[in-house]
C-alpha cells in the first residue's frame, strides 16, 4: 500500500453498519497519497461492504473486533488500525468514524503540510508544488472587542427580555 508521495495521510474508519454515508466516506478520502483503513464490527456482515474494497487504497483489518458501548472492543480496533498503518510510511494517522463525513481529505492535503513545517521547524518533505491551498485562509478572528472587552452578541440583555425589577 506504499505510493511514492512525499506527505501521506492514514485515515482510518471505524464502523459498525454499511451505510451511503461511508460510502461517500471513503469515495471523497480515495486519493493519491492517502491510505484508508476500515475497521468492520465483527457483528457486522463483511459482505455488505465489498464495494469499498474495489480500489487499491482500501484496507480491511483482520482480525475483526467486536465492539460493544463502553466496552474495550473500540480501543482494541482503534489500535489495530494504527498497527496496519506502521508500515506505510504515513506523516499523519487520522482517526474517524464511518458514520459522519468529515471536512475531506483535499483541506486536510493542504492544512496539514503547513502545520508540519509550522510545528516541527522542518521543510516539508519533497519539493512541496503539489500543496498549494485552492483558497485563501479565512480571515482571522478579532482578539479583541473596543466596546469593553467582550464579544458582541445578537441576544437581548436579560433586562429587555424580563424586565428591569
Amino acid at each position: 500500500m506504499k505510493e511514492d508521495t512525499p506527505f501521506r495521510i492514514a485515515f482510518c474508519v471505524l464502523c459498525h453498519k454499511y451505510t451511503p454515508v461511508l460510502a461517500e466516506l471513503v469515495h471523497q478520502l480515495d486519493a493519491p497519497g492517502n491510505g484508508l483503513f476500515i475497521h468492520v464490527d465483527g457483528k457486522a456482515d463483511i459482505g455488505a461492504f465489498a464495494a469499498l474494497g474495489k480500489t487499491g487504497r482500501v484496507c480491511f483489518v483482520e482480525p475483526r473486533t467486536k465492539v460493544y458501548w463502553g466496552g474495550f472492543g473500540m480501543v482494541e480496533s482503534t489500535l489495530r488500525l494504527f498497527s496496519a498503518t506502521r508500515d506505510g510510511g504515513f506523516r499523519y494517522v487520522v482517526l474517524i468514524s464511518g458514520v459522519y463525513l468529515v471536512w475531506g481529505a483535499t483541506p486536510c492535503r493542504y492544512t496539514l503540510p503547513k502545520r508540519y513545517v509550522r510545528y516541527s521547524g522542518k521543510p516539508m518533505p519533497g519539493d512541496g508544488s503539489s500543496f498549494r491551498p485552492i483558497r485563501p485562509s479565512p480571515p482571522k478572528r478579532p482578539t479583541g472587542y473596543a466596546g469593553g472587552g467582550s464579544a458582541p452578541t445578537n441576544r437581548p440583555s436579560p433586562a429587555a427580555c424580563c424586565g428591569s425589577p
